[in-house]
């Protein structure tokens, strides 16, 4: 050692100072990493991608061929068959694939007509039930037609719905004389207000996803009032620019179409014995809908779960997407099944 040349104890120095020095920093990377899944459900390097992508790209959905058709009842609805869709931001990406039954609606079970005859269950809601995002099987609406064997859960949710396509929805069965659900669980998120009324930033915003319809004459559904108080719908065709001086109404009105929109609902489910859930994914406290729906009679399912962004990601697409994921779908089922299971059919 006394005659090692002094080239060698130099590098020999450096090594023994570098591993002392990268070490620790491994060491510290390998706990952050563990934190990071632990609070939020993904590795370092995936949270890392999700600060980049979240800051620097726009989100955009990939369609490998149209997903949505004109409707006659709803506006416009899904067309049959298997889909696959791809969530994009920057480099980050999350495929998945829906499956639409000959009805228009996703299916809820790997055989979508074995429960036929069997008492059913209808969810109407918006791409929270839908499921953008998620598999199949990872939609809440599946996992409660799993949980419930006897019964045929139907998920009638669509990208862009609000609650007046449910009002619509059992309309049209009573006019075809179709077999109507024992349960109707009407999903309501507070951004459905302005969806009811077709509000002229409704329309901007599915005017934006064009690439996902086959047809042009697609509608949205929109609920007013008539000369006499009471509630009217149309529809206003998508894809056509609304004038530049149109505003939305203000909140007040669109709260109170949409309680007259509950009011035609529970009118139906009264008339035919059908139990009127309404199931909240925004926050209960202080929401009008959820006032009024309680002094109704409605039965309420708290389907709520923390969705944003300072909550962290456990139960968001991140880091593509600000919709539920898988974990915020089984919280849905787990929630809504609480409910259900409580009614006396």
């Amino acid at each position: 050692m006394a005659n090692e040349p002094a080239a060698f104890r130099l590098m020999r120095k450096i090594t023994r100072t570098s591993v002392f020095a990268v070490l620790p920093s491994l060491f510290l990377l390998l706990v952050s990493d563990i934190a990071i899944r632990y609070w939020y459900g993904e590795p370092l390097w995936k949270f890392a991608g999700d600060i980049i992508t979240r800051r620097t790209a726009e989100e955009r959905i990939v369609f490998r061929k149209p997903l949505a058709r004109s409707d006659a009842v709803t506006g416009y609805s899904c067309i049959p068959g298997a889909h696959k869709i791809s969530l994009v931001k920057g480099m980050a990406r999350i495929d998945f694939q829906a499956t639409i039954g000959a009805d228009g609606y996703r299916i809820t079970s790997p055989n979508p007509s074995a429960p036929e005859h069997r008492p059913q269950i209808w969810i109407s809601g918006c791409s929270f039930t839908w499921g953008l995002g998620v598999n199949d099987d990872e939609t809440y609406p599946w996992l409660v037609q799993a949980a419930l064997p006897g019964f045929r859960v139907r998920n009638l949710g669509g990208n862009g719905f609000g609650n007046i396509q449910a009002l619509l929805q059992l309309q049209a069965a009573i006019a075809n004389e179709e077999e109507l659900p024992r349960a109707a669980v009407v999903v309501y998120n507070d951004f459905d207000l302005p969806r009811n009324v077709a509000a002229p930033s409704y329309i901007a915003m599915m005017n934006d996803s064009g690439s996902a319809f086959a047809h042009g004459d697609a509608a949205a559904a929109q609920a007013s009032f008539d000369g006499d108080g009471g509630l009217h719908i149309s529809f206003a065709p998508l894809f056509q620019v609304p004038p530049r001086a149109a505003q939305d109404p203000t909140p007040a009105y669109e709260t109170a179409v949409t309680e007259k929109i509950l009011d035609g609902i529970s009118d139906i489910c009264v008339r035919n014995a059908i139990i009127p859930v309404l199931a909240i994914q925004s926050r209960l406290a202080g929401d009008p809908i959820y006032e009024y729906a309680v002094k109704k009679g409605w039965v309420i399912a708290n389907l709520w779960v923390d969705l944003d962004e300072r909550a962290g990601t456990r139960y968001r697409l991140m880091p593509v997407d600000a919709h539920p994921n898988k974990w915020a779908h089984r919280a849905y089922a787990e929630k809504l099944l609480q409910t259900l299971r409580g009614l006396r059919f």
